[in-house]
């Protein structure tokens, strides 16, 4: 797992350089609204789920809306010739499923991660338990 972790932050690091690179060579318009979306992504997904005092289903639904609008804005800042195309509700329709797909397997993993955590935790505390009868 240390090895993961070590290669993870490794990617890390080389998507921020590869970033940094992109906005130097190619479009720095592109790559600064994708860089400010995705921190703005990160910062609302911290404070709805660590600052926010409301069920975890009310998080959940709070977050899907503010990651679709900025995700939302973000393709639309980028794409401006989506003012005068002819299809717009097809390609919000396209883009919503996209979007959809997307958050609900990012949902998933992260329901199974946690089940598979707590689990891990139930298991020890429980050892803890039998330990101290």
């Amino acid at each position: 797992m240390k090895y993961l972790k070590a290669m993870g932050f490794g990617v890390i690091i080389a998507s921020l350089c590869l970033a940094v690179e992109t906005a130097i060579f190619w479009n720095t318009y592109i790559v600064l609204v994708i860089l400010i979306q995705g921190a703005l992504q990160g910062l609302a997904a911290y404070i709805i789920y660590r600052k926010l005092r409301v069920p975890y289903t009310v998080k959940i639904i709070i977050h899907s809306i503010t990651s679709y609008i900025l995700a939302l804005l973000m393709v639309i800042l980028i794409n401006q010739n989506v003012h005068s195309s002819q299809n717009i509700s097809q390609w919000m329709i396209s883009f919503t499923i996209s979007w959809f797909a997307v958050y609900i397997m990012v949902h998933i993993y992260f329901y199974f991660k946690n089940k598979r955590e707590a689990e891990e935790i139930t298991q020890k505390l429980e050892e803890k338990y039998r330990e101290n009868q």
